[in-house]
C-alpha cells in the first residue's frame, strides 16, 4: 500500500464520537474500510477510558490506510496499539502494548489491561497464568525479567500481545481453555457459556452438539452431588466443575464419536489441572 493511500488522524481519545468524526471527515468509504472501522467503534465502545487514552488505532481498507492517534499529552509514543484483523472472514481487534522500559516483568502484566475482559478460565484467570508463566520464565533465565520476547494472550475475545522491541526473538502464549464454575443453578452455567461462545464465534458445530448432549442428559438431575463435565470437539474443551471441586462424586466426558454423535462417558480421571 502507498503513503498516498495513507490518511493519519489525531483525536483526544478512541471514544465512539472521536471515531465517528474521523469517519464523517474520510467521507465515502469502501466495504472493507467501513465494515472494518464498524468494527473498531464497537470493539472500542466496549472498552474502559482507560484504554481509549494514549492510544493508536489502524484499520486498512480496499484502497486506503488510516491511522488515528490519541494522545492525552502532545509528546511520547502511545502504549496501546490496536489493529484489526480479518481472520477468514471473523473480524478481531488485535491489542500491542509496547514496554517502554525492557525487561518485560510481572508488573508490566497490569490489571487494568484487563477491564472489562471475560475470562475463559474461571479458575485461574489468563492474567494470573501469564504472571506464572513469566515468573518461572524468570527464574529458568535467573535475569531481572524478559527482554526481546513477545507475549501473546488469546483468550476468548481478548488477542493481547505485550513487546519489549521491534524484532522480538522469543515468543511466549497464553491460550487458556474455558474451565466453567459451576455455582449453584447448573444449566444457568451451561446456557450462559453456550451464549458467551456463540456471541464470540467459538461455537462449532460439534461443540454444539456437545452442549445440546449435556443439556438433554443433564447429569446434574441424576446426581445429586457435585459433578465435573467436560466438553470436547474439534481440538477444544470447555469445562464444567463444581466451586467446590474437592467434592466432586461423579466426572463425566462428553465428545463426538462413532457417526459423528455426541457420547458421553463416565470416567475416575480428575481434569482440573
Amino acid at each position: 500500500m502507498s503513503k498516498d493511500s495513507e490518511r493519519s488522524f489525531r483525536v483526544q481519545s478512541l471514544d465512539v464520537e472521536s471515531l465517528q468524526s474521523v469517519k464523517t471527515e474520510l467521507g465515502i468509504l469502501d466495504s472493507v474500510l467501513k465494515m472494518n472501522l464498524d468494527f473498531a467503534m464497537k470493539a472500542l465502545e466496549a472498552m474502559p477510558m482507560s484504554k481509549k487514552e494514549d492510544a493508536a488505532l489502524q484499520v486498512e481498507g480496499e484502497q486506503t490506510l488510516i491511522k488515528i492517534k490519541a494522545f492525552p499529552t502532545s509528546w511520547g509514543f502511545p502504549v496501546f496499539h490496536y489493529v484489526v484483523w480479518n481472520d477468514n472472514n471473523d473480524l478481531k481487534l488485535l491489542q500491542k502494548i509496547r514496554v517502554r522500559e525492557a525487561p518485560l516483568t510481572t508488573e508490566n502484566i497490569c490489571e487494568s489491561h484487563f477491564v472489562g475482559h471475560c475470562c475463559r478460565d474461571e479458575f485461574k484467570s489468563c492474567m494470573k497464568q501469564a504472571h506464572e508463566k513469566m515468573a518461572h520464565e524468570k527464574m529458568a533465565s535467573k535475569k531481572d525479567g524478559l527482554a526481546n520476547v513477545e507475549l501473546k494472550i488469546i483468550c476468548g475475545e481478548l488477542h493481547l500481545t505485550y513487546v519489549t522491541s521491534a524484532n522480538s526473538s522469543t515468543a511466549i502464549e497464553i491460550r487458556p481453555d474455558r474451565r466453567v464454575r459451576i455455582e449453584n443453578d447448573f444449566l444457568s452455567d451451561v446456557l450462559r457459556v453456550m451464549h458467551q461462545m456463540e456471541k464470540s464465534g467459538e461455537m462449532s458445530p460439534g461443540m454444539l452438539a456437545c452442549f445440546q448432549h449435556l443439556i438433554a442428559s443433564s447429569p446434574k438431575a441424576k446426581h445429586k452431588g457435585a459433578v465435573q463435565i467436560l466438553l470436547m470437539s474439534d481440538g477444544k474443551r470447555v469445562e464444567f466443575l463444581h466451586h467446590n471441586h474437592l467434592a466432586v462424586l461423579d466426572r463425566f466426558v462428553i465428545f463426538i464419536g462413532a457417526n459423528n454423535k455426541p457420547e458421553m462417558r463416565r470416567t475416575t480421571e480428575h481434569c482440573l489441572q
